[in-house]
């Protein structure tokens, strides 16, 4: 950290941000798995999937 000097407050927050920006570019991916479970524990019988859209919105929505 001697690189840092005076301002290893500014390295210490990157490495926080950093890690919350990782965090939130997995939300679309769960979205993503939320709604491929929802597609498998009703198939084949599709009709059933007629409260779907939320899902698909969501993820959509986080892009």
């Amino acid at each position: 950290m001697t690189y840092a000097g005076a301002h290893k407050y500014l390295t210490y927050a990157s490495w926080l941000l950093s890690a919350l920006s990782a965090f939130v570019a997995l939300v679309p991916f769960w979205y993503i798995w939320r709604t491929l479970q929802k597609v498998l524990r009703v198939a084949p019988d599709f009709a059933r999937m007629m409260l779907m859209t939320g899902s698909g919105m969501r993820a959509k929505m986080t892009e």
